[in-house]
């Protein structure tokens, strides 16, 4: 008899931005503050370029 398999369980984490901007269509900027992404709203993550002070 096959071995049972562990059970996948998932996880989200939620993700909090400082200083957000809203970007619209016209090219206009808007300071949102501080948002928090749902974590399982993220379907994917990638990065841009670094930031911060660490070299």
């Amino acid at each position: 008899m096959p071995q049972a398999q562990p059970e996948l369980k998932k996880v989200f984490l939620n993700i909090v931005l400082d200083d957000a901007i809203e970007e619209k269509s016209n090219g206009e900027k808007v300071r949102m503050g501080q948002a928090v992404i749902r974590g399982n709203s993220v379907v994917m993550l990638e990065a841009m370029e670094r930031m911060g002070g660490d070299h």
